[in-house]
């Protein structure tokens, strides 16, 4: 493929990436648009360049698996704790909130780590 036919790819299939960004911040809030969509047209060029239609899979189906890996990484590198870190602490929380219940008070240190 050449240049030119990359860029058409590209340009074409820009408005995916805006998509999946969209979707993306919509469920989460706290994330920087802007860091997202650049993230995501870095991996649609990457697609474009990596592209073989002789596959026969169609580019918005192969760049869309690219873009959202591609956001998948830049989640996980502004991410300071890991999933097993995340599971614990949801868990940690989930015990404050039902010995808050039933004790009618929030609970000490100690009563969480039992």
């Amino acid at each position: 493929m050449n240049r030119s036919e990359r860029n058409t790819l590209v340009v074409d299939n820009l408005p995916l990436v805006g998509y999946l960004v969209s979707d993306l911040c919509s469920r989460a809030t706290h994330l920087s648009r802007d860091d997202l969509a650049s993230a995501g047209a870095v991996a649609l060029v990457t697609a474009a360049d990596a592209y073989d239609a002789s596959t026969g899979v169609p580019f918005g189906a192969y760049a869309r698996t690219r873009i959202v890996g591609a956001l998948a990484d830049e989640l996980r590198a502004g991410d300071w704790a890991t999933r097993s870190a995340r599971k614990r602490i949801k868990a940690t929380l989930a015990v404050q909130e039902s010995l808050t219940a039933a004790l009618g008070r929030t609970p000490a240190v100690e009563e969480i780590a039992r």
